[in-house]
């Protein structure tokens, strides 16, 4: 079946057919062609709720950002723990979730983190 795609691709390609990539496919190539690094990692940003040395606190922030928005992540390295969210493509993305975020955490800020810019492909095109 691979095959048959791929000779049907190949000859629709020489008989003039067009290959139209839907928006958000198109923004998630460039981006990726464009800030992939020789390292393989690109920026993401994030929104920061709280850093702190108290567990209690922190997992009672998490469990609170887990109802507001079914979403977060709890990062632990020790004395600190540390509650985010978000994995924005831009830091103007991550500055306008801020303000939400502030109304309820008045200490949130935006931070950038580099990561391996295959796992937010895969993240994007619903892989694991």
């Amino acid at each position: 079946m691979k095959y048959i795609t791929v000779a049907l691709l190949f000859v629709g390609i020489h008989a003039g057919a067009q290959i139209v990539e839907e928006a958000p496919i198109k923004e998630l190539l460039e981006f990726y062609f464009e800030e992939w690094d020789a390292g393989g990692k690109c920026t993401i940003w994030q929104v920061q709720l709280i850093a702190t040395t108290e567990r209690r606190k922190a997992e009672r922030i998490y469990y609170q950002l887990r109802k507001m928005d079914g979403d977060g992540e709890l990062r632990i390295v020790a004395p600190y723990y540390y509650v985010r969210t978000g994995e924005y493509w831009t830091r103007e993305e991550a500055l306008h979730a801020l303000k939400r975020y502030r109304l309820a955490f008045p200490d949130a800020h935006v931070l950038s983190r580099r990561v391996r810019c295959e796992k937010l492909v895969e993240r994007a095109a619903g892989g694991p």
